[in-house]
C-alpha cells in the first residue's frame, strides 16, 4: 500500500515535483500511466480528470514517451521551467539507476526459473493495470455513439489491422473533427 501524504494545491517546490515524478516512476515501473492518473487526479488532486485528459492528449502528440511529457507539463504548469526539469529528472533518473543494477542482477540470474515466472506475472499485473486506466480515464468521457464508434474504428485499426498508431490516430481525429466540429462559446 502506498502511502499519500494530503492533497496539495497551487505552486509544488522542484524538489517535491522530483520526489512526487521519482515515486510514481519507481512504484509504476514499467507502467507509470496509470499510477500518474492515480496520483495527480484521484490522490493528490493536482489536476482534474479533464485536465489529465487534456494534458495527456497533449503529451501524446508531442515526440518521447507520454509518461516524460506528462513529467515535463505538469511540473512546468506547478512549478515553471525549473519544475519541469526537476519533474522530468525525476521520472528519468533513479528509474535509470534501477534499470542499470537490475540489468547487472539479470545477467547473473536470468536462467533461473522462479525469475521467468515473475516476469510472466509481471507483464500480466502490466497489462490489467494498464486496462485499469482505460476504463477509470474513459469514465470523463460522455457515454455516446460517436466516442464508442471512435473507439471501436482506433482498436481495430491498431489491433486488428495493425495500421501505424499516428496514421490511425490523426485519421480518427480529423473523421472526429468533421462528425461534430467544435463550436465556440460566446
Amino acid at each position: 500500500m502506498i502511502a499519500v501524504s494530503p492533497p496539495i494545491s497551487g505552486s509544488l517546490s522542484k524538489w517535491r515535483l522530483f520526489t512526487l515524478f521519482s515515486g510514481m516512476a519507481l512504484i509504476g515501473f514499467g507502467g507509470v500511466m496509470p499510477w500518474a492518473h492515480r496520483i495527480l487526479v484521484e490522490k493528490r488532486k493536482l489536476l482534474s480528470p479533464q485536465e489529465f485528459l487534456e494534458i495527456l492528449a497533449y503529451a501524446q502528440l508531442m515526440p518521447g514517451p507520454t509518461i516524460c511529457n506528462i513529467s515535463i507539463l505538469v511540473g512546468h504548469r506547478k512549478a515553471g521551467s525549473g519544475g519541469a526539469v526537476a519533474a522530468l529528472s525525476g521520472m528519468v533518473v533513479p528509474p535509470a539507476v534501477f534499470v542499470l543494477a537490475l540489468g547487472y542482477a539479470y545477467q547473473e540470474l536470468a536462467h533461473a526459473q522462479v525469475i521467468q515466472d515473475v516476469l510472466r506475472g509481471m507483464s500480466v499485473a502490466a497489462a490489467a493495470l494498464v486496462a485499469a486506466t482505460a476504463l477509470r480515464m474513459a469514465k470523463s468521457l460522455k457515454p455516446t455513439w460517436r466516442n464508442a464508434v471512435l473507439a471501436a474504428a482506433m482498436f481495430a485499426g491498431i489491433a486488428l489491422l495493425h495500421w501505424p498508431l499516428a496514421l490511425v490516430m490523426l485519421g480518427l481525429a480529423g473523421l472526429a473533427l468533421l462528425i461534430n466540429p467544435r463550436t465556440t462559446q460566446s
